[in-house]
C-alpha cells in the first residue's frame, strides 16, 4: 500500500512517531496497540483498502523515522509487523487514534470533550492507572484578561466570606468567615486591618488537576498497567474502546490487485455516429479498440470492469450515464479523439467536472502516463461542463487521447500506439488506486 508514493507502513510508523508521548518508553503490547489504532486511522487514505474516504492532504515527512535509532527502528518495525494489516473498525467504519497519558479513574464520553457523539468513545471505568493530581495556582488578573473580563470587588468570595452585613457607611457590621460568624471589628484584628471598611477580590486561585490528557480513548498509564498484567494489544484496545471489532487486510493484497473496484469504460461515439473523421481515422473505431484493450487489461487486474458498448452501436448520452449511475463505479473513463481545423494543433487532454478533486487527480496521472509512452504533447486538465461528467453521479474523466487532425498525432495512429494508449490509462489506473502494475 502506498500513500503518495510512500509506503502505507512508514506512513503509519512516521505519524506514530509524532504522538506526544515517549512511545519507546511502554511496554511493547502498548505499542502494537497505537500502531494499530493510527493504521485503522489513516486506512481511509488508501484508495485500493476498502475504506477509502479521501486523498491524505497534508504533507509526509519521514524525517523523524530516517534519523531514528536502529534499535527503535526494529522495535517499531517488529510491531507492525507483529499486528500487520489488523485494524478497528465501529460499524464497519475504522476508528481514530485517541490516547489520554492518565484519565485519572475514567475515560469519558466524546460529547463532553468533542461535542459531538462517537459511538466507540463511551465512558469507560479506569481501575489501572494512579489517581495523580497536582495543584496549579492561577492568577485571575490574567485569566480574566485572557477571556475579556475584569476582576472587580467582592462583598464575599465563595465559601471563605460571605454572608456580609454593612452599615450605611459600607463597614462591615459582621460576616461569615470559614463557616463562622464573626464582627467586622473582629476581622480588623484578625487580619490586622486599619478600618472595617474591607472590600474583597481574588487575585488567585488554586486549581485541582486530576489526570494528564484529554480523556478520550486509550488510557497509556492504563494501559501499561494492563500490558504488566499480561494483557494482549487487542484486550488493551478492547477495553477502551467499545463496541469495535479487530478486521485483517491482505496489504499485499490491497498492493496487488483491483479486486472490488468497479470500473465502467466508455468508447465514445457508435453507430451512426462516427464521432472525428480524418481520412481512414474514424473516432468511434478508435475509442472502441482502446476501451476493449483498456477493458481486459483493468479486468486481468481483478477490477469489475463495465463497458457502455463493446461492438460498434449507437449509444445515447443519457443511455450512457444511466449505465454509469446504476453501476455506481469507483470511477469511470470515457475514451475520445480531438479535432481541430488546424493541423498544428496536437497532444492529449482530460476533461473533469468542476470541483471533482478525484477526477484531477486521475486525470493527471492519465496525462503523464500517456504522454510518457506516446511523447505526445500535454494539454493539460481541463474543466468541461459536458453531460456524461454532469449529470453522472461517480468520478469520472472525459480522455481526448490525441487530435486526429494533428500533423504529428495523425502520424501516430496504428494498432500499436493505440494499444500503447490503453496500456498507458491501465497504469495510471493503477497508480491512482495505489497498485502495483
Amino acid at each position: 500500500m502506498k500513500i503518495m508514493g510512500v509506503s502505507f507502513k512508514d506512513f503509519v510508523l512516521s505519524n506514530v512517531l509524532k504522538i506526544d508521548i515517549d512511545i519507546f518508553d511502554m511496554p511493547f503490547e502498548v505499542l502494537k496497540a497505537l500502531i494499530v489504532l493510527k493504521r485503522s486511522e489513516l486506512i481511509v487514505h488508501v484508495k485500493n483498502s476498502g475504506y477509502y474516504k479521501r486523498e491524505f492532504s497534508g504533507e509526509i515527512n519521514l524525517d523523524n523515522l530516517k534519523k531514528l535509532e536502529d534499535t527503535k527502528k526494529e522495535l517499531l518495525d517488529r510491531a507492525y509487523d507483529e499486528t500487520q494489516g489488523i485494524i478497528v473498525v465501529n460499524n464497519a467504519e475504522p476508528v481514530a487514534l485517541y490516547f489520554t497519558k492518565c484519565c485519572g479513574g475514567g475515560t469519558a464520553n466524546s460529547e463532553s470533550i468533542l461535542g459531538y457523539k462517537v459511538n466507540y468513545l463511551r465512558k469507560v471505568l479506569c481501575r489501572r492507572c494512579s489517581e495523580r493530581c497536582e495543584e496549579i495556582k492561577i492568577d485571575c488578573e490574567k485569566m480574566a484578561n485572557a477571556i475579556g473580563c475584569r476582576i472587580k470587588y467582592k462583598d464575599q468570595i465563595r465559601e471563605i466570606i460571605r454572608d456580609v452585613s454593612r452599615d450605611d457607611t459600607g463597614r462591615i457590621r459582621k460576616l461569615n468567615l470559614l463557616g463562622k460568624e464573626i464582627t467586622g471589628d473582629k476581622l480588623m484584628e484578625i487580619l490586622g486591618l486599619k478600618s472595617n471598611r474591607v472590600y474583597f477580590k481574588e487575585d488567585s486561585i488554586v486549581l485541582k488537576v486530576v489526570g494528564e490528557g484529554i480523556g478520550l480513548g486509550v488510557c497509556i498509564e492504563g494501559a501499561c498497567s494492563m500490558a504488566n498484567e499480561n494483557k494482549d494489544f487487542k484486550d488493551i484496545i478492547e477495553y477502551y474502546y467499545t463496541g469495535i471489532e479487530f478486521v485483517k487486510l491482505d496489504e499485499d493484497k490491497i498492493v496487488n490487485t483491483l479486486e472490488g473496484r468497479k470500473i465502467v469504460i466508455d468508447a465514445g461515439h457508435g453507430g451512426r455516429d462516427f464521432g472525428n473523421v480524418n481520412g481512414d481515422f474514424i473516432e468511434k473505431d478508435i475509442n472502441l479498440k482502446i476501451a476493449l484493450r483498456l477493458y481486459e487489461l483493468l479486468s486481468n487486474k481483478g477490477a469489475e470492469c463495465i463497458l457502455t458498448r463493446c461492438i460498434d452501436e449507437d449509444i445515447t448520452l443519457s443511455d450512457r450515464v444511466k449505465i454509469i449511475n446504476r453501476k455506481r463505479p469507483d470511477i469511470f473513463i470515457s475514451i475520445h479523439q480531438n479535432s481541430f481545423p488546424q493541423e498544428s494543433v496536437n497532444g492529449i487532454e482530460v476533461y473533469c467536472f468542476k470541483d471533482d478533486i478525484d477526477a484531477v487527480t486521475l486525470s493527471k496521472k492519465i496525462l503523464d502516463r500517456v504522454t510518457e509512452e506516446l511523447k505526445i504533447k500535454n494539454r493539460g486538465i481541463r474543466e468541461g461542463d459536458y453531460y456524461i461528467l454532469r449529470e453522472s453521479k461517480s468520478t469520472g474523466v472525459i480522455v481526448e487521447c490525441m487530435y486526429i487532425t494533428g500533423n504529428i498525432d495523425s502520424r501516430l495512429i496504428c494498432e500499436e500506439n493505440i494499444y500503447k494508449i490503453a496500456e498507458a490509462i491501465y497504469r495510471a489506473v493503477c497508480e491512482y488506486f495505489e497498485v502495483i502494475v
